[in-house]
């Protein structure tokens, strides 16, 4: 049996599990702990050919049947910390009502109406437009820039001008909201290509990596069934934790041959001999050992 099952957590904290005996501390306990090396995206973690930078706003495009020749950019509502020096990157928000950004998209749509751009909801936080103009810009990803200085980060190339007042002036139109827009994913399309034959995520801007290198992409699963082990090498991004228990006896029952738990700073992979290592503890409120592979 061939089957691979990869399960992405980049959040997931150590201490909160310590003292857990459930099966996600078995896995974490038992499996072979391999320190990650960091990456400038996170889609890098699945995706091989993004140099940096991620087509999201063309990749989104096609995904939503719009005219592949045009080009496209995304604005998103991001929340910033300001101090006397600067303001630091703390995330993009997704947890506006669909109602809230709906108003927020009004209040842009008629202040951008001048500038010929009109944003248009494509995803929780992700703002779809046609870039017509002032096109010689650089923007950076949202995901890349957690806790840093967005002055350093502001978009780069001949038309960084236009985009920096433009930056400026909706962050003053959102000032009441206490947020600001951020502009990205302009980059140009490029040939993809990945080791996973099945995606399992809600991520809208996944989905559309996934129809660009032609496999299957399906909505996160709430609750366990058979049928979704039934592709060879399968990623599963953020999934409820209640689906480890099912994937462990599956493990066991030798359906699938390794199963692997990815995080920000380590990988635990898990294979069916690894549960009848008994010397390995499942204590794990000290995990800054690292179990070389064997």
């Amino acid at each position: 049996m061939n089957k691979s099952v990869t399960l992405y957590l980049p959040n997931l904290q150590m201490t909160d599990f310590a003292a857990n005996e459930g099966p996600l501390a078995l896995i974490l306990s038992k499996a072979n702990k391999i320190d990650r090396e960091s990456v400038a995206h996170p889609y890098q973690n699945f995706f091989q050919g993004l140099d940096g930078a991620v087509p999201a706003a063309a990749l989104l495009a096609d995904y939503l049947g719009e005219s592949r020749t045009a080009s496209y950019c995304l604005a998103s509502p991001i929340e910033c910390h300001v101090d006397q020096k600067t303001a630091y990157f703390v995330q993009r928000v997704t947890q506006l009502s669909e109602a809230d950004e709906n108003t927020l998209l009004e209040k842009l749509n008629h202040f951008l109406a001048e500038d010929g751009i009109a944003l248009r909801r494509a995803d929780k936080g992700i703002w779809l437009f046609a870039l017509t103009h002032h096109t010689d810009v650089h923007f950076h990803d949202p995901a890349t820039l957690v806790g840093k200085s967005l002055a350093s980060y502001l978009p780069t190339g001949k038309d960084a001008v236009y985009w920096h007042r433009l930056l400026t002036e909706c962050q003053m139109l959102l000032v009441e909201y206490g947020l600001s827009v951020w502009f990205w994913g302009n980059a140009n399309p490029t040939k993809l290509k990945t080791d996973y034959d099945a995606l399992y995520t809600d991520d809208l801007i996944l989905k559309a990596l996934a129809k660009s290198v032609g496999i299957i992409a399906k909505p996160l699963p709430t609750a366990w069934e058979p049928m979704l082990l039934q592709n060879t090498n399968e990623l599963f991004i953020e999934p409820p934790h209640d689906l480890m228990a099912p994937l462990l006896s599956a493990l066991r029952q030798g359906k699938i041959k390794s199963l692997k738990l990815i995080t920000e700073q380590k990988e635990y992979m898990l294979k069916r001999r690894h549960l009848y290592y008994f010397w390995r503890s499942k204590r794990i409120s000290n995990d800054s050992t690292t179990v070389s592979k064997n």
